[in-house]
């Protein structure tokens, strides 16, 4: 069996003026891994998640407390503008 995960971003609202800071597209992504892959691409997405925004979760109790914490789009946007993170 296959798992799948699918995602939305952007805005599928009309743009009030020509230079609206929005996104004027809405794109769906996914992506599909084997049941057997489950557990060992769940440990390497946390471990890039703590690697990656070290400070974002407080103390966690237990490792899966890391899905908790959702990275979003700006976030890495940022981090490429910035270029002060290894990219």
């Amino acid at each position: 069996m296959y798992l799948c995960y699918v995602d939305e971003a952007g805005d599928t609202g009309v743009l009030p003026s020509a230079s609206a800071p929005i996104q004027p597209v809405l794109v769906v992504g996914a992506v599909a891994i084997p049941e057997s892959s489950l557990k060992s691409v769940t440990n390497d997405f946390l471990a890039l998640k703590r690697r990656r925004f070290p400070g974002a979760r407080p103390a966690p109790v237990h490792p899966l407390d890391w899905t908790l914490y959702e990275v979003k789009g700006a976030e890495l946007r940022r981090d490429v503008a910035l270029g002060g993170r290894d990219v």
